[in-house]
């Protein structure tokens, strides 16, 4: 039996659905809502996921010829969100996929 959905593992690039929104300063004084996030995983455990960089949102986070990006698995901030805050998942990268990328399109 998998321990976690989609054998996730460390440094993975995924996307998340959440249930509740998270609420972000939009640096005005407000506030900005996040659906829907692109995040690098730090640990997934069954109770949940640890992962950070989770800010890049929109904008592409593999470098290409017309446009440049942030890279994943910087110092972001950590983030966990439990299983019941994930409303859908889906693996974008695994970790080598995503270094590959990146250093290929550099």
């Amino acid at each position: 039996m998998k321990e976690t959905p989609l054998d996730i593992a460390p440094g993975d690039i995924v996307y998340l659905a959440l249930a509740n929104p998270l609420r972000l300063d939009d640096d005005g004084g407000g506030e900005d809502l996040r659906y829907e996030i692109r995040v690098q995983v730090d640990s997934a455990t069954v109770l949940g996921l640890t992962c950070r960089n989770s800010w890049i949102e929109p904008g592409p986070i593999v470098p290409s010829a017309f446009e440049d990006a942030e890279y994943m698995g910087g110092g972001g901030k950590l983030e966990f969100f439990p299983w019941s805050a994930v409303v859908r998942m889906s693996l974008l990268y695994t970790f080598a996929e995503y270094e590959e990328k990146w250093d290929g399109r550099r």
